[in-house]
């Protein structure tokens, strides 16, 4: 399972990193910073351990101090070494002073923050933006590899709405799947919806809504759709908890060559797959 965002550094460049942690924050980064995060009692090594051997982005703070500093050669090479194992993790040099780059890391792409700030900034929000942005990314597996995201927003009613987009791409075929699902709430949903994002975060409660409407589809048997040809087909749900009302509409249509068979579209599916993705981004390190 993937992690925030880690940051490797000597603590005596804290203050440079607590200025850049918390400019992440609020661009809706998940960090882990050891200050933030370790609480009397818990093991530093052990909660170390865990967050660099399963985050998503390594930050490497490079300065005088750092590059002198065992402990963060140590976090540097844990990081590399599932870099070059997974190539999927991103290490990214950040360089806040003149100082010995280690070798290791010069040919990488490196964030620049000597001379301006919010241009090293931009570099590190880049590098990281395939990794952290909760609201799209992409699926891979078996003969299909399927591109998705997700937006929000209200009706003319002032009723939440969220809708997932999903593009399925057969690796093996010329042919594409588009499919969607649709979700509004009545008042009282659209009320509670609101009351999360202000207690939690905007992020959290799109998870706490898809993941009720995942539970309701799951336990319906039969959601596939399926595709003969190239017309739209779908099918809508209603969906009551409390005095909440979610109305659900479903949708696939297929696009590019017919192969002469149908094709199933597993629309829950898809749904878990892009809850579990939006929960890796915002997941904590266990306790």
């Amino acid at each position: 399972m993937s992690l925030p965002v880690f940051l490797s550094y000597a603590h005596e460049d804290s203050d440079f990193v607590d200025k850049l942690a918390m400019q992440l924050v609020q661009r809706r980064v998940y960090i882990w910073l050891d200050r933030w995060e370790l609480q009397v009692g818990d093991s530093l090594i052990t909660r170390i351990e865990s967050a660099i051997t399963t985050a998503s982005a390594l930050l490497v703070i490079l300065s005088a101090s750092s590059v002198e500093s065992d402990w963060c050669k140590a976090e540097i090479n844990a990081g590399l070494l599932r870099e070059m194992n997974e190539k999927r993790v991103v290490v990214l040099p950040v360089l806040i002073e003149d100082c010995a780059v280690p070798i290791f890391l010069q040919n990488k792409l490196h964030a620049d923050f000597r001379s301006d700030f919010d241009a090293g900034l931009r570099t590190v929000m880049e590098a990281i933006a395939g990794v952290t942005n909760a609201a799209m990314s992409r699926t891979e597996g078996g003969r299909y590899y399927t591109d998705w995201s997700l937006d929000w927003g209200e009706t003319e009613e002032n009723l939440i709405t969220l809708r997932l987009t999903f593009v399925q791409h057969a690796t093996e075929a010329s042919f594409t799947v588009l499919a969607t699902i649709e979700i509004i709430g009545n008042d009282e949903a659209s009320d509670a919806h609101r009351e999360l994002v202000r207690k939690t975060s905007e992020e959290r409660a799109h998870v706490s809504l898809l993941d009720l409407i995942s539970g309701r589809l799951e336990s319906i048997e039969e959601t596939r759709i399926v595709l003969s040809d190239q017309f739209e087909k779908g099918v809508e749900y209603l969906f009551v908890d409390g005095s909440s009302k979610y109305y659900v509409k479903t949708s696939a249509r297929r696009m590019g060559t017919d192969t002469g068979r149908d094709v199933l579209v597993a629309i829950d599916e898809h749904l878990v797959n892009a809850l579990e993705y939006m929960k890796d981004v915002m997941r904590q390190p266990d306790k």
